[in-house]
């Protein structure tokens, strides 16, 4: 199961904190446990990777590839993932406070549940993705692609979600308590619950 990348011994429960993997093919390895905090793992290909559980704490995933990567319940406060790939990502009950997610691809994500307090998810696209539950209070959608996107039950209190693409998505039950919604787009496949005056908190309405 382990193998060696850059000289560094890649397996499960390893200690590697602030190394240098820029770039490294790290396709499918296995790194469930795994100590990566301050990690540099710009370029870096970790599609279909397994991290569940890895500290990645102010990791650098700068354009890093993590399609359909499992990371569940694993802590990435506050890293850098600036255009990463992250299609079809399982992110179920991920710690993501503060993370930069600008112009990021999350498309199909699981973030069931994720903490996403405070993140950057800026010009980030979210289509189909997860977000049953999550809590993503003062969050940063700004210009975010939601088409279609599960946001049953998320807590979006103080979100700024001007601008963001919500048609197509599901916002019953979420709290969008002092949520800023200015040129958000909807239609008549967004669903909000019944009593929620789309215009009045600025939306725009799509047809067709």
């Amino acid at each position: 199961m382990a193998r060696t990348v850059n000289g560094h011994t890649i397996a499960p429960g390893a200690y590697l904190p602030r190394v240098d993997l820029r770039g490294a093919d790290l396709k499918e390895a296995r790194l469930e446990e795994s100590f990566l905090q301050g990690a540099d793992l710009r370029e870096a290909e970790l599609g279909w990777a397994f991290l569940g559980g890895a500290d990645l704490q102010d990791a650098d995933l700068t354009d890093a590839d993590l399609r359909f990567a499992s990371l569940r319940e694993t802590n990435m406060a506050g890293a850098v993932l600036v255009r990463a790939k992250l299609l079809g990502a399982k992110m179920q009950g991920a710690l993501l406070h503060g993370a930069d997610f600008t112009d990021a691809d999350l498309s199909q994500a699981d973030l069931t549940r994720a903490v996403l307090q405070k993140a950057n998810l800026r010009g980030a696209k979210m289509d189909q993705a997860f977000l049953y539950g999550a809590k993503a209070p003062h969050a940063d959608f700004r210009d975010v692609s939601l088409v279609a996107a599960n946001c049953r039950r998320a807590v979006l209190t103080g979100a700024d979600m001007r601008g963001a693409d919500l048609c197509g998505a599901d916002l019953q039950r979420a709290d969008l308590t002092g949520a800023r919604l200015e040129g958000a787009l909807y239609d008549d496949d967004t669903t909000i619950d019944t009593g929620f005056n789309a215009e009045a908190s600025g939306m725009r309405r799509v047809d067709g």
